[in-house]
Parts: structure tokens; C-alpha cells; sequence
């Protein structure tokens, strides 16, 4: 458990890190990054909650499959109950 932590960590410390390299090498393209940013906002905030109450109409049991299915990212981000 403590493994799979640091290796998360240490992704998102590597994706930040070649974040700042790109920028530091191309400064006049931060607008990239910002870019990136709010297309992902948009999609979080706007399209999938669209999408969500749209097939929890006529799709039966999808609040379930929402509750334990990650939005997004293929793996989950929080913790976990294994109980």
C-alpha cells in the first residue's frame, strides 16, 4: 500500500517536473497548459455530469455503477475500503 503511494507520488512529481521543464524552455506557450487545464475542467464539471444524468434515466442501476467507477481516471485516487 505504502508502494503504491509513493509510485503515485513520484508520477505526479515526474508529470510536474516535465511541466516545468516544457515551460521553462518555451515560456511564451504556458497558454498550452492552461489550455489543458480548462478542457479538463470542462469535461469534469460540465460533460460528464451531463452525460451521468442523462444515462441515469434509462439505464437501470447506473447510480450504483457511478458510486463505484472513478470519473475519469482509470484507477482509483482516494483510499480504498477493503473491508
Amino acid at each position: 500500500m505504502f508502494a503504491a503511494r509513493v509510485s503515485r507520488w513520484n508520477r505526479t512529481l515526474s508529470l510536474g517536473l516535465v511541466g516545468l521543464v516544457f515551460l521553462s524552455a518555451f515560456p511564451d506557450q504556458w497558454i498550452l497548459g492552461f489550455g489543458a487545464l480548462v478542457n479538463t475542467a470542462l469535461f469534469l464539471f460540465i460533460s460528464i455530469p451531463m452525460a451521468e444524468k442523462r444515462l441515469s434515466t434509462y439505464k437501470a442501476g447506473y447510480e450504483d455503477y457511478c458510486a463505484e467507477t472513478p470519473k475519469l481516471l482509470p484507477f482509483q485516487v482516494g483510499k480504498k475500503d477493503r473491508g
